[in-house]
């Protein structure tokens, strides 16, 4: 899609939920809702704010890093250990060919087109793989780590604010 790639949008969506929840929570455990009303935040409710982006961020992330680096490697090493075995069960039966026709000269060149070819298929796998789950084609993990980042701003500014 033009807006999202993926899982990105369904992600940020949870993360808002679960933000805006314990957001809320904190706002009512805090004392900061406005007019008794213990579904809105008042405008001064900054730790609410922050233990809100704080929880949207650690989502993203989670779910980011988990589906757009750890999942694309795992399957990237996947793609790489089927490769590798093709190769070796043709190198075993004495078709493989390290150019159309051209077959091996030795044992020792068969081993080192088939480690090449498997690292070449390993890394094309890998790039296309990775950050795929995106939203306006920013990585989920990055728009978590940027909800964590505004979390400690609005944290510090509440602090600064409860001190002054």
């Amino acid at each position: 899609m033009i807006v999202w790639r993926g899982w990105g949008l369904p992600i940020l969506l949870v993360a808002m939920v679960g933000g805006g929840l314990v957001g809320t929570l904190v706002a009512n455990i805090t004392g900061g809702t406005a007019n008794g009303n213990t579904w809105s935040i008042a405008k001064d409710a900054h730790f609410a704010i922050a233990a809100m982006l704080a929880v949207a961020g650690l989502i993203c992330f989670a779910i980011g890093w988990r589906l757009n680096v750890v999942s694309a490697e795992a399957r990237a090493r996947a793609h790489a250990d089927e490769v590798r075995a093709r190769l070796v069960a043709s190198m075993n039966e004495g078709t493989l060919q390290v150019s159309p026709g051209v077959a091996p000269s030795s044992q020792d060149e068969a081993e080192a087109f088939v480690e090449r070819t498997v690292a070449e298929q390993y890394a094309e796998a890998r790039s296309a793989l990775r950050n795929r789950h995106s939203v306006f084609f920013v990585p989920v993990q990055y728009i978590g780590a940027l909800g964590l980042a505004g979390a400690v701003v609005v944290l510090v500014y509440a602090v600064i604010n409860a001190l002054v």
